[in-house]
């Protein structure tokens, strides 16, 4: 256990793979209910999650830290680069609706620490759940079907719990790595985070039922989850460990969201695995 926490704390493993948690359940499920799968769109989708965290923490550190040289302005500009020609490849596909979406997220990543910063605030926390859990994710599933169901909705809600309770740990780790005030008193903070993720886990678990797969892949998510979430109740003091918390809350946002979206699809039947794996 102890090395797979520090595998999901892994810079690398935030950097490329963690991205990816914001959208992966709406490309999980939206691939399970098309019938030719987009490889295009998930290869743009991805680019752009990758290039926009990456954008959004170098304006982190250039306007929270002290660490003003942290980070080349080169990275930024080539960055911005493959964020802009992925986005452009995007749209290119798609409806106007989900590219108004698509930039409206990409322009709350270039602005959330300036003109205006918003850095541990409750405005922050509120947008990054509604961007990070609901809209990403539409945008990913909208990729793979062309629509949106009111059913794909409903099943966010959980993830948006989830994420809720992963923004406020990450509140209250920002604050002591920069000195920003944190929007929650620590004891708050605890039992909303603890509230928040058996909420998520209850609320998924509900919705994925009911099983044509005996229950394993619930009981896998309730494990995985549990597992997962269980080095969040660990408290932190040090710089370096509060960093290496932060990582670990981005990566396991996106373990959890690929358990449940592989509970949520296959509580009826397993296409996904057969078009995924048996090239059918």
């Amino acid at each position: 256990m102890k090395h797979f926490a520090h595998f999901l704390r892994h810079p690398l493993i935030r950097i490329f793979l963690a991205p990816l948690g914001f959208g992966i359940y709406g490309l999980i499920v939206g691939m399970y209910h098309t019938t030719e799968i987009n490889w295009l769109a998930l290869g743009y989708l991805y680019l752009i999650l990758v290039s926009s965290q990456l954008i959004d923490h170098y304006f982190f550190v250039r306007f929270n830290t002290r660490k003003t040289n942290a980070s080349s302005p080169m990275i930024l500009y080539a960055m911005e680069i493959l964020l802009w020609a992925a986005t452009v490849g995007f749209m290119w596909q798609h409806h106007w609706g989900a590219n108004l979406l698509l930039l409206l997220y990409i322009a709350y990543t270039h602005i959330q620490h300036y003109p205006y910063n918003l850095t541990n605030s409750l405005y922050q926390l509120i947008l990054n759940v509604f961007f990070q859990a609901f809209i990403v994710n539409n945008l990913a599933y909208f990729s793979q079907t062309g629509t949106i169901t009111t059913g794909f909705l409903i099943s966010l809600l959980p993830l948006a719990a989830l994420q809720l309770a992963f923004q406020a740990e990450g509140n209250s780790l920002v604050s002591q790595l920069t000195g920003h005030p944190s929007v929650l008193p620590h004891g708050l903070k605890t039992s909303l985070v603890l509230i928040l993720s058996l909420v998520a886990v209850a609320g998924g678990t509900y919705l994925s039922f009911p099983s044509k797969s005996y229950f394993m892949l619930q009981l896998l998510f309730i494990a995985g989850s549990v597992l997962t979430l269980a080095p969040l109740l660990v408290q932190t003091r040090q710089h370096n460990q509060n960093q290496n918390k932060l990582n670990y809350l981005s990566t396991s946002y996106l373990l959890i969201s690929i358990l449940y979206g592989l509970a949520f699809c296959l509580h009826d039947a397993l296409p996904i695995w057969e078009r995924l794996f048996l090239g059918v």
